[in-house]
């Protein structure tokens, strides 16, 4: 069984999903309990759990097979009782294909990335010479397989990759939009694209990885920094004798303002314009990805009575 199979009543017997959200609640009598979502390849459900004894079964990232378990409705949305689950291991996960991953194949990202890398070195030739080291020093493997998030926008295999060849995407785009207005020479597209591939490279620091590859939590050094100031700290070392003192300061600034504003978690705002459109661009993408998410026949309205489809890419 599938979360896709689920109805709004039946039972959820022996399905096998990931556990990817836990908070412990507390009911008026002062009993406690708790309540998560469960994802696979196929969706997401809500659930809710009145036994706290199953808590440390349902840490995040384990994957879980459910017994006595059934379907109701709250609120318009499926949600589930558990009654009884038990954690199971990698690789029967993995044999039951319940590990999400993103619906674009590495092939097609990788292609999508040589031709961006291409248009880039065309104008950089050196910038080859800094992907070369994002490869031997193992980043570039991991920006191609870890999640985007830890459950808001692409939180799946592949998912950052997608994310940021779909950033790059649109930035190049916009560029285009734009090629015949005077103001497109005081721009850098080379720079606009370099910025927007990695803009959330840091993310590979900020997260640990639970057994499923899957964001089980934010590690110290996240906590501490955050992906703006690790991604251009590592972009900076790679990049330091390959750009012009103004093209590093640029690529640097696009790293830090890409969320924006202050109180969105940016540590500055764009003041250039490069900046500007990635910033733009990946909040085109992860509302995208989250407005994706939400749709159903019934209830199309993307953010649910919030304005959570609103709030910055994290």
């Amino acid at each position: 069984m599938k979360i896709k199979d689920l109805t709004k009543v039946g039972n959820a017997d022996g399905l096998e999903a990931i556990v990817s959200e836990r908070a412990v609640r507390e009911k008026k009598n002062g009993d406690q309990y708790f309540t998560g979502k469960l994802l696979d390849n196929t969706g997401v459900v809500n659930f809710t759990c009145w036994s706290i004894e199953l808590f440390n079964t349902f840490q995040t990232g384990n994957a879980v097979i459910l017994s006595n378990s059934s379907m109701g409705e709250y609120n318009g949305d499926l949600q589930m009782t558990v009654k009884t689950a038990s954690v199971i291991p990698v690789s029967r996960a993995e044999a039951a294909g319940i590990i999400p991953v993103s619906p674009m194949t590495l092939v097609q990202l990788d292609d999508y990335f040589e031709s961006i890398v291409k248009i880039m070195t065309d104008k950089i030739p050196d910038i080859a010479v800094g992907i070369n080291k994002m490869q031997a020093d193992g980043t570039l493997d991991k920006f191609k397989l870890y999640p985007a998030a830890m459950r808001i926008h692409q939180a799946y295999l592949r998912g950052l990759y997608e994310h940021s060849i779909s950033v790059t995407r649109l930035a190049s785009r916009c560029m285009g939009v734009y090629d015949e207005r005077a103001g497109v020479n005081n721009m850098n597209g080379t720079i606009l694209l370099l910025g927007a591939l990695f803009h959330d490279i840091g993310k590979i620091w900020e997260y640990e990885m639970g057994p499923l590859g899957l964001v089980s939590d934010v590690s110290v050094i996240g906590g501490l920094s955050g992906h703006h100031f690790l991604g251009a700290e590592y972009l900076k070392k790679i990049f330091y004798d390959i750009l012009t003192p103004i093209e590093l300061n640029k690529l640097i600034h696009i790293i830090l303002a890409h969320h924006g504003r202050k109180e969105w978690g940016s540590p500055v705002e764009p003041r250039i314009m490069e900046a500007f459109i990635v910033h733009h661009c990946d909040m085109i993408d992860g509302a995208f990805e989250r407005y994706t998410e939400v749709q159903s026949e019934d209830r199309w309205i993307w953010n649910k009575g919030n304005d959570t489809i609103l709030n910055p890419i994290v």
